[in-house]
C-alpha cells in the first residue's frame, strides 16, 4: 500500500476522533464514550488536545513521508576485481579511502572489507584462510550526501553480490586486550590536519597521523598478535609517535609484549589491560574467491 493511500485513509479517521472528543453523549452506560463525559471539563479539553497533537503528528509524518527521497542501498557505479601482482615499484599497501559519496578499496583481502562493511574488527570475522591472503580492487559511487553507515550496507550488498557473501552471527566468549587510558592520561595530541590515517617510519619511531583509537588498536592488535578494542573514550582523531627500539630489542614473545605495555604507558598514556567479553563472530558461509565481473 503507497503511503499517499495510507494517509487517505487516516484522514476521515482523523476528523471522525477530532468529533468524537469534542461531542457529547447520554450519560448512564459504562462505555468509554460516557465515561469521559463525565469527567470535569478542563481534563476533557486537556485530553482532547493531546489526542489531537498526536493524530496530527501522525498525519504531518505520512506527508512527510510522501517528499522525503528514498536512500537506495545500493551504489550508482561499482567495480570489483582481483588486484595485479605485485610488480616493482608498485603500491601493494592495504589502503581504504573515503570521499563523499565514493569508497576506493586498494589491495584489501575479503577479510579487510567484511570488517569495514560491518565495522568490525579482525577476530570477529571467521571463515577460510584465503579470506586473509587473496587481494582485490573495489571501486565504488554512491550519491554524495551518503553518509559512513549508508556506504557499510552498500558495501555489503556488493559483497553479496559480486562474491557471493553467505554467513551467519554467533555470539563468543572471547579473550582479548582492552585498551585504556594510564593513570596519567593520555600523551597524545589532537590531529592537526583531517582526513584518512597515515603512517611514516623515521628511524625506529612509527608515527600516526589523524589516526582515530579504531586505528590504534588494529595496530596493537597486529603487535600483540591478539585481539584489542577500545576502551579509552577517547573520540576524535590524533597525531601519535611510537619509539619502537625497546620492543625491537625484546628477544623473547614475552618480553616484546612486556616490552610494547611499557613503552605505551610511557609514551602514549594507554594501557592494555586482559579483559574476557562476549563479541559477536560473523562467521563466513560461503564466499568466491573471483567476483562477479563488472
Amino acid at each position: 500500500m503507497s503511503t499517499l493511500t495510507t494517509l487517505r485513509m487516516a484522514l476521515p479517521a482523523f476528523r471522525r476522533r477530532m468529533f468524537y472528543v469534542s461531542s457529547s453523549s447520554q450519560v448512564g452506560t459504562n462505555n468509554h464514550r460516557d465515561w469521559q463525559r463525565v469527567e470535569p471539563a478542563d481534563v476533557r479539553v486537556c485530553k482532547g488536545r493531546i489526542l489531537l497533537m498526536r493524530r496530527a503528528t501522525y498525519v504531518l509524518g505520512l506527508l512527510f513521508s510522501l517528499y522525503s527521497p528514498a536512500i537506495t542501498q545500493d551504489f550508482d557505479v561499482e567495480s570489483a576485481k582481483r588486484a595485479s601482482p605485485d610488480s616493482p615499484g608498485a603500491d601493494s599497501s592495504e589502503r581504504i579511502t573515503r570521499h563523499p559519496g565514493e569508497l576506493i578499496m586498494h589491495n584489501v583481502t575479503l577479510s579487510t572489507c567484511i570488517q569495514w562493511a560491518f565495522n568490525v574488527q579482525p577476530f570477529q570475522v571467521s571463515g577460510p584462510s584465503w579470506l586473509s591472503s587473496d587481494r582485490y580492487e573495489i571501486w565504488a559511487k554512491a550519491s554524495p550526501n551518503v553518509s559512513d553507515d549508508q556506504l557499510r550496507i552498500m558495501l555489503r550488498n556488493l559483497l553479496v553480490r559480486r562474491f557471493g557473501l553467505q554467513f551467519h552471527h554467533e555470539s563468543k566468549a572471547v579473550q582479548l586486550l582492552a585498551l585504556t587510558v594510564g593513570k596519567r592520561g593520555p600523551r597524545i595530541s589532537q590531529a592537526k590536519a583531517s582526513g584518512e590515517m597515515s603512517r611514516e617510519v623515521e628511524g625506529t619511531v612509527l608515527k600516526l597521523y589523524s589516526a582515530s583509537m579504531s586505528d590504534v588498536t588494529l595496530l596493537l592488535s597486529s603487535l600483540m598478535r591478539a585481539p584489542v578494542i577500545d576502551r579509552t573514550d577517547l573520540a576524535g582523531k590524533y597525531d601519535l609517535s611510537f619509539d619502537v627500539t625497546s620492543i625491537a630489542n625484546a628477544r623473547a614473545a614475552a618480553s616484546e609484549s612486556e616490552a610494547i605495555l611499557a613503552a605505551m604507558e610511557q609514551q602514549l598514556g594507554l594501557r592494555l589491560e586482559p579483559k574476557k567479553i562476549v563479541a559477536d563472530i560473523i562467521f563466513i558461509d560461503q564466499a568466491n574467491r573471483t567476483p562477479v565481473a563488472n
